[in-house]
């Protein structure tokens, strides 16, 4: 099993939205371990919440149903969404961002031309989630209206982009973070967490 978790926002500042991934992260267990919920959530959802600005944290599975629970529960200003994505959100996805080049991610690890001569992603890439991001974004297969992964390949990151943006589209989700815009911070965008955890599709 694997979670994968993106940090970002809507940004209307040029007048058209963008979606802006400012971080993006991948847990994968090695050895037949699981994914540590308590852990993940003590050392990295908290920590966002509370020094970036965030106030909405969307999950697709039910299996995540710990992390929003005590989202809720430690952080009564956010709001904690569960989401089905369906294959109309990713055609959605592609339609709004991916293919009107409105998606701005965040910088790889690796040069382009290196992670497009990854032979081996479960080695080449530890450690390298934005760079993992865009090689499933190459690999990622469209096909009657369903997004699957590569032979070999896995789509995890790109699936939860897609939930972010899925996310910041969401009329309930707007209105709630619109409350917190400029409030806290001068400047600073209120911004939405999404996370997926996925289990043995590779």
């Amino acid at each position: 099993n694997s979670f994968a978790l993106a940090l970002g926002w809507l940004n209307e500042a040029s007048g058209a939205q963008a979606l802006t991934v400012n971080s993006v992260l991948e847990v994968i267990p090695r050895g037949g371990a699981k994914v540590n919920f308590p852990l993940l959530f003590s050392l990295v959802i908290r920590p966002l919440i509370k020094q970036c600005n965030v106030h909405t944290l969307v999950a697709d599975r039910w299996n995540s149903i710990f992390l929003l629970q005590e989202t809720e529960r430690e952080h009564t200003d956010v709001r904690s969404v569960q989401i089905t994505m369906r294959p109309k959100d990713f055609m959605r996805f592609d339609e709004d961002f991916v293919n009107t080049e409105r998606l701005i991610l965040p910088e790889t690890e690796m040069p382009f031309d290196d992670i497009e001569a990854v032979l081996n992603w479960k080695d080449e890439l530890q450690v390298k989630p934005a760079s993992h991001l865009y090689l499933q974004f190459l690999t990622v297969r469209h096909f009657q209206n369903t997004v699957t992964k590569g032979d070999g390949y896995t789509d995890d990151v790109y699936r939860t982009v897609a939930l972010l943006a899925t996310a910041v589209l969401d009329k309930k989700v707007q209105e709630h973070n619109a409350q917190y815009l400029k409030k806290e911070r001068p400047g600073g965008e209120s911004r939405i967490v999404a996370g997926s955890r996925f289990g043995s599709r590779r």
